[in-house]
């Protein structure tokens, strides 16, 4: 069986990288996270995030994802 993989890349441009940090520190301060420290690459964005709780880390990303890529 073959399998075929394609990779999707998106380059993060000026306008771009900063309309996205805009996008998930609101994401951020509407579900209590805080940001501690971020950083953007050409194609990923990494994060360390202060969070509560109730809180399950898979969910924050789900959430933070999907609004950003809804918004842009």
């Amino acid at each position: 069986m073959d399998r075929i993989v394609e990779k999707c890349s998106l380059i993060l441009s000026d306008p771009t990288t900063i309309r996205v940090k805009v996008l998930i520190r609101r994401g951020c301060e509407a579900r209590g996270i805080i940001i501690l420290q971020g950083s953007t690459g050409k194609d990923h964005i990494h994060l360390l995030l202060s969070y509560p709780p109730s809180l399950a880390p898979s969910k924050i990303l789900q959430y933070l994802k999907g609004r950003s890529s809804r918004l842009l």
